[in-house]
């Protein structure tokens, strides 16, 4: 009886392989293997079959468990910059981060040529300017004016033009950023300083700051930063 239905499980996939007309044309040993593994799906629910059929399993392939992507790690160097492994410059060569703002001068980082500018003082206040261009700090602060003298050193006059200069100030005390300045309709705004001077000719510039009442201020700098260049301006 059971040789009769294998029998007839084999000629069942036999037709059903060859009635398909859309599958490609398989050779002898294909065919014979795609009828061995149906017979045996056919017959392996039968709990009175005891001669299972062994067919090539190997034709039965598993779904490849997916290899994830290698991530680029990112190490510290021994000059304490960061370094991202596997990355490099098309020559085998590791790549490195851009050189370090360059410190220099105040006057350097402002981009002066044969003049000189200092900080000469620091003071608070709670209004500041003239009737046309009065400042008033808000409630619970203050405003810190400091204050800059700017010299021409060049043997004519020249103009000092700040305004088309991408700079940066900031204000810093005990090395923590207290913030940067107001920008101000005063004419003598430091930041949009644009002036032609005589020889030997001094004038004066500000920066006007907004801090907290009660925050405490020691060891105050003013730090000006350019597109490579940064200084800094102490508070005596």
């Amino acid at each position: 009886m059971r040789k009769k239905m294998f029998a007839t499980a084999v000629m069942a996939a036999a037709v059903l392989l060859s009635g398909c007309g859309q599958l490609p044309d398989l050779d002898e040993i294909s065919r014979n293997m795609e009828a061995e593994y149906m017979a045996g799906a056919l017959l392996k629910y039968d709990k009175n079959n005891s001669d299972m059929l062994e067919y090539d399993r190997s034709i039965l392939k598993a779904t490849p468990t997916p290899v994830p992507t290698p991530q680029a790690v990112v190490t510290p160097s021994a000059s304490g910059e960061t370094e991202e492994s596997g990355k490099s410059d098309g020559k085998g060569q590791q790549t490195k981060s851009e050189d370090a703002v360059k410190q220099v001068s105040p006057g350097d980082a402002l981009g002066l040529k044969q003049a000189d500018i200092k900080l000469i003082s620091m003071e608070s206040k709670q209004t500041f300017g003239s009737a046309d261009a009065a400042i008033s700090a808000h409630t619970g602060k203050r405003l810190l004016v400091l204050r800059f003298r700017i010299k021409n050193k060049a043997g004519s006059a020249q103009r000092i033009n700040l305004m088309k200069k991408q700079l940066t100030y900031t204000l810093e005390a005990d090395g923590q950023t207290v913030g940067s300045p107001l920008m101000t309709i005063l004419q003598n705004d430091l930041q949009f300083f644009n002036e032609k001077m005589a020889s030997g000719r001094n004038s004066e510039a500000v920066l006007v700051f907004e801090t907290d009442k009660k925050q405490k201020l020691n060891n105050v700098t003013v730090t000006v930063t350019g597109s490579d260049k940064t200084g800094q301006f102490q508070v005596q």
